[in-house]
This record gives structure tokens, C-alpha cells and sequence, in this order.
């Protein structure tokens, strides 16, 4: 059972149930998981890192063993609520997948954390080329004391701004 997972969409699942080290997968997708959304999916195409944004957008295997119950309503910790600690015994014990519940459900995520989850390696390589640049420039002194404020109010500014770009598209 995972709940807020950076483990990677595409695991291979089959081959652990094949070899019966796995019998079924359960994976809580939460509508407002921004820390998965955020730098594991980042990285995800960056094999030597081995995150995942499966608690963003699920596991791919779509084999009756894996189930994804997605979008349970809140943040990073959503799967691990105590509404949800009955479904998490029942599948422990017996293997039940729970049913999505309304109640509990969202039918999407924010059309924030969706774009999040999109543009997060752009972000990523635009906040460390910000930090490198800043660093090249000011030196790890001015840019990490308080100091001197003119390089973190300006990369709080760059920050603000790429997150109000964002928010529009």
C-alpha cells in the first residue's frame, strides 16, 4: 500500500507479482500532493535518481493486481488519514481494494497541481540555474546571509514571478 509514492510511475510490478513477491498493489493518488507533484516527478526521467511521481499521476501497470485509488482529497499525507484506515486494514488483510468514495474523492486534481506536475523539470532547471548564476555572481556569502538582501529579494522576486507565469497558463 503507498500513499503520497515518489516511487516510479512505470515500477515494474509485473515481474514482482510474477514472482510472487507482490500479490496486489494498492496506491492513494492524492488531488494536492504538491511535494510529489514537485521534485520527484521532476527527476523522474533522470534514471540515477529513481523517483517517481507515482503518488501524482499513479502506477501505468494496469494489471488487476495494481489499483490506484486516485484523487483522494488533500495534500501529501491524504492516503494516511483515518478515514481511509479501514480500506488500508480490509486491503492488508484480505487484499480488498477500496471503493471511491465521494465523500473522499475528487473526480481531478487542481488544475495547479496538474500543471505542477507538468512544468516541474522546467522549474527545477530554472531554480538551479537562478541559484548557480546568483552564486556566480554574488558568491555563497551574499547569497545565503542576511547581510547582504539585494540577491534574495531578487531571486524571492524571480521566484514570485515564475510561479504567477504559472498560476496563468
Amino acid at each position: 500500500m503507498f500513499a503520497g509514492s515518489v516511487v516510479r510511475s512505470d515500477y515494474d510490478w509485473r515481474t514482482k507479482i510474477a514472482n510472487g513477491r507482490v500479490r496486489k498493489v494498492l496506491n492513494y493518488v492524492a488531488t494536492r500532493d504538491w511535494v510529489v507533484a514537485g521534485f520527484p516527478f521532476a527527476v523522474r526521467s533522470l534514471r540515477s535518481f529513481d523517483l517517481g511521481g507515482a503518488g501524482h499521476i499513479g502506477f501505468l501497470d494496469n494489471s488487476d493486481a495494481v489499483a490506484n485509488s486516485m484523487f483522494i482529497r488533500g495534500s501529501h499525507g491524504a492516503g494516511i488519514q483515518e478515514d481511509h484506515w479501514d480500506d488500508i486494514a480490509r486491503f492488508v488483510l484480505d487484499g480488498t481494494v477500496p471503493q471511491e468514495d465521494p465523500s473522499t474523492h475528487s473526480p481531478t486534481q487542481p488544475s495547479w497541481i496538474k500543471r505542477l506536475g507538468k512544468w516541474s523539470p522546467w522549474l527545477l532547471l530554472i531554480a538551479t540555474t537562478t541559484l548557480l548564476c546568483f552564486y556566480l555572481r554574488f558568491g555563497y556569502y551574499a547569497l545565503f546571509t542576511a547581510d547582504s538582501s539585494g540577491p534574495a529579494v531578487g531571486f524571492i522576486g524571480l521566484s514570485w514571478l515564475i510561479w504567477a507565469v504559472l498560476n496563468k497558463l
